[in-house]
């Protein structure tokens, strides 16, 4: 959830609200995934996995505490943004850096403005194909997907097929799809048949293939793709962006807030907080 608070008899300034919260980017750094001082304001805003926003502006005559103390404070307005799925993950940072669509948690890299749209069932005007595949992987263009080599998994095929858990034994299969045991699915790949395990493997072995609309955070432009998999391969570069794996951005989440709180504003502005 993320809170908004008016000076006393201020009028309210969405833009101002977006970039206090946007503002606590300086505070953040994403390496080490540390708030210097306040951050999670910013780190809901730019969340990947969140989908939903639902925002109130609400107006408080008076102020009181808890106990029905009286605060100096009068005539003050509150913002308050509750957003699904919920960010601030405890130890998760926002998002994965990487090139727009590239990890889509759809596991297709269809994209619309260098967001993730799980909606594309094929190409057309609101749906562009951006996914990205590593290591021998094959590209189906007609699905956006990726199908991995032996040896390796992910959406983009980046991520060794190997199990890292401790729990990763026939003992525990038949807890891959049960939701109350996330870990195993997570830490043992191999043993949930989410890949093959290939222990001669190697990274990089092959050249990637791209969807014909990938981004990329390279600098130089790459030429067709000359990996083994059927899709067209890219050659322009596009604009670069720092989620690999984004599903709602400010931008979105500025356009979509005020409509919302204009809304909620006709409903909640006279009643007592």
């Amino acid at each position: 959830m993320n809170l908004f608070k008016t000076a006393e008899g201020a009028e309210f300034d969405l833009s101002l609200a977006i970039e206090k919260w946007i503002g606590q980017r300086n505070d953040y750094t994403y390496d080490s995934n540390v708030c210097g001082k306040e951050c999670r304001h910013y780190k809901q805003m730019v969340w990947a996995t969140t989908e939903n926003i639902g925002c109130a502006l609400h107006l408080c005559p008076t102020l009181t505490t808890p106990g029905g103390t009286k605060v100096t404070e009068d005539n003050v307005k509150f913002l308050v943004c509750n957003y699904s799925p919920a960010g601030n993950v405890k130890d998760e940072k926002p998002y994965i850096k990487g090139a727009a669509c590239s990890k889509c948690g759809s596991g297709a890299g269809w994209c619309k403005d260098k967001l993730c749209k799980r909606e594309c069932k094929s190409a057309g005007d609101e749906c562009s194909c951006a996914a990205h595949c590593y290591n021998c992987a094959t590209f189906d263009s007609s699905t956006c997907k990726c199908t991995c080599a032996n040896g390796w998994h992910g959406v983009d095929c980046k991520v060794p097929c190997k199990d890292t858990g401790d729990n990763c034994d026939d003992a525990n299969k038949g807890k891959c799809n049960d939701e109350s045991h996330p870990d195993v699915k997570r830490n043992c790949p191999a043993l949930c048949d989410l890949c093959t395990a290939d222990p001669d493997a190697t990274a990089d072995k092959c050249e990637p293939v791209f969807g014909p609309d990938a981004h990329t955070l390279a600098t130089t432009t790459p030429g067709p793709s000359t990996g083994t998999g059927t899709g067209s391969g890219i050659s322009t570069t596009k604009a670069p962006t720092t989620s690999a794996q984004s599903t709602f951005i400010v931008a979105q989440q500025a356009m979509i807030t005020l409509p919302m709180v204009l809304v909620a504003l006709a409903v909640n502005y006279n009643t007592a907080l």
